[in-house]
């Protein structure tokens, strides 16, 4: 089970890194294709987001096939984009991977610039728990049951 806990400073960030598919890898070595590197980023949480999103440059690196395309509707509006199936760790925090997991090239709002994506709901429904605690400035995600996690599900 993995845990990870973090302070919020202005944002509720997770450090991430993202790859190709493993077969997606497979047929690239296969081929005699390279593998691009995997990446280290920095996500930040987005309950409002149904859609995990990553900036279009990661995804121009890891050279990912196209999955199919549909609207996207963001803050400046709606748009169609393209969907890539990539595989997204948590390496600093424990929490397992998903493996695939069908994200969308948007691009950051300039407040939101130092970020190379956003983590949506999609995600978020994976984990067994996410809390934000607000008066302590923190947050916590479980991606299963803890310790006493049937306890809490019988209170």
């Amino acid at each position: 089970m993995g845990t990870f806990r973090a302070r919020v400073i202005d944002h509720l960030v997770l450090p991430a890194r993202v790859s190709l598919v493993a077969g997606e890898e497979r047929s690239r070595r296969r081929a005699g294709r390279t593998i691009p590197a995997a990446v280290a980023l920095q996500m930040v949480i987005d309950t409002g987001a149904s859609r995990t999103s990553l900036i279009p440059g990661i995804l121009r690196h890891l050279d990912t096939a196209a999955y199919r395309h549909l609207d996207l509707h963001t803050a400046s509006g709606t748009r169609r984009v393209t969907l890539h199936w990539v595989r997204l760790d948590f390496p600093e925090t424990r929490l397992a991977a998903f493996s695939p997991i069908a994200v969308a090239p948007v691009e950051m709002p300039p407040a939101l610039a130092g970020f190379h994506g956003l983590i949506g709901r999609d995600v978020l429904r994976g984990w067994e728990e996410w809390r934000y605690q607000g008066r302590r400035g923190r947050y916590l995600i479980r991606d299963a049951p803890g310790l006493l996690g049937w306890l809490r599900r019988w209170l």
